[in-house]
């Protein structure tokens, strides 16, 4: 991640001299050690925002009105977002601040992860670090936009331009949620079955997860773009697809509900609004064929939030599964204290080798074997792991190539 230095900042455009002014007063402050709450409120993140101004130009006055209350400044970036910086006394005043801003942020009617989308804090001097990434998205976001004049611009055609490449910055990730606010997404909906192996010719479909395929999006969208960097915003770019899927799963639940599915979920998505609609549209009777799938980095995050939205899952009448775990990390977690229905291993060629040290072999021995499955099968040594293990659950390629040959031979 790039640091933009003074000389860097000499030679920006004219029109970012709201961003100019904020990275050098942040400079200030760390070089002054001083204690400082940062609020960084993201208005476009709410669809309710960014499609009506006249609501966000009345919210960004309501931010200004409650920083002077407290005394702070309000930074406006020039797509509109603000910093906002205040003096704290305690974790307590902190979070008072941080509360204040986000009551003024956000509009009426507002669900409780609406505040996790368009709020982001950060302390100075311990935040320093994650604090210049992100204004580098800010300054990304401007000279993009200075760049492509973007006034009347689509975001299928502002992704597609030749300056958008390299890692996702708050800019280009504004474009791909509103390019998917405009495009089907069922295009890109994928299945994938897991498999129940009863023996070594017998093979048994057990569910078939639901994912969008995000390197065709990719491919199609925004070939440019690494999408995998930096890992915070690639988490968000995933949320956010995880949030289309199940709209776009809730808008017909007949075509689906009656089979064994599975379906990514980030656990903040649980207390949204988009999750309650999913309920309203599956019936108590038939959710027990609906798993969701919440991601090991939820759980490493916040263990209390992953075990709570996994009680959340199942007081639904939902099965639930931990998703995308290393074998590396079973050591040092007790996996099965989340009390989820199934645990998905990855068993790709270049960890395979993983599984024959014994802290792992131990950790997978306290698992109970009816709950592991092992997914991104992409080698034959992976199924000699789980003939080795009593696993009898596998998903990937590999296994999808095999159960073919089988019903063709």
């Amino acid at each position: 991640m790039r640091i933009w230095e003074v000389d860097d900042i000499k030679t920006m455009p004219a029109d970012m001299v709201r961003e100019q002014d904020f990275i050098m007063r942040v400079r200030r402050m760390h070089r002054a050690g001083e204690t400082r709450l940062i609020v960084n409120v993201v208005f476009d993140a709410l669809e309710v925002v960014r499609s009506d101004r006249t609501l966000k130009e009345n919210l960004q006055k309501q931010v200004e009105a409650a920083t002077r209350d407290m005394g702070g400044d309000c930074h406006l970036m020039a797509n509109g977002d603000a910093f906002v910086v205040l003096q704290i006394s305690s974790a307590g005043d902190r979070d008072s601040k941080v509360a204040r801003i986000a009551q003024a942020a956000l509009p009426p009617g507002s669900a409780s992860d609406d505040t996790e989308r368009m709020i982001r804090s950060f302390t100075m001097p311990a935040d320093y670090t994650p604090l210049r990434e992100r204004t580098n998205h800010y300054i990304d976001a401007a000279r993009a936009a200075s760049t492509l004049s973007a006034a009347h611009i689509s975001p299928q055609q502002a992704l597609q331009a030749e300056q958008v490449r390299g890692p996702l910055t708050a800019w280009s990730l504004d474009q791909i949620e509103r390019l998917l606010g405009e495009i089907d997404i069922s295009r890109y909906v994928r299945k994938q079955p897991i498999y129940h192996r009863a023996d070594e010719k017998t093979w048994k479909p057990v569910c078939e997860e639901y994912f969008i395929s995000i390197e065709d999006l990719k491919n199609e969208r925004f070939p440019r773009l690494n999408i995998r960097t930096p890992e915070r915003l690639f988490m968000e770019l995933c949320c956010t697809l995880d949030r289309r899927l199940l709209m776009k799963l809730t808008e017909s639940p007949d075509s689906w509900a009656n089979t064994p599915v599975n379906i990514n979920l980030s656990a903040d998505t649980i207390l949204s609004s988009t999750f309650a609609q999913f309920c309203r549209a599956v019936a108590p009777e038939k959710r027990a064929l609906v798993g969701f799938e919440l991601n090991r980095a939820d759980l490493l995050l916040d263990f209390s939030v992953t075990r709570n939205a996994i009680g959340v899952l199942r007081k639904e009448g939902f099965r639930t599964c931990i998703d995308g775990l290393h074998p590396d990390v079973l050591p040092y977690l007790n996996i099965d204290a989340f009390g989820a229905d199934y645990y998905k291993l990855r068993v790709t060629k270049d960890l395979v080798g993983q599984f024959s040290e014994s802290p792992v072999i131990e950790s997978l021995k306290k698992l109970p074997v009816a709950k592991i499955i092992f997914y991104r099968c992409d080698n034959e040594t992976a199924l000699e792991i789980g003939a080795r293990l009593g696993v009898n659950k596998f998903q990937g390629w590999l296994i999808d190539d095999v159960v073919h040959h089988r019903h063709n031979v």
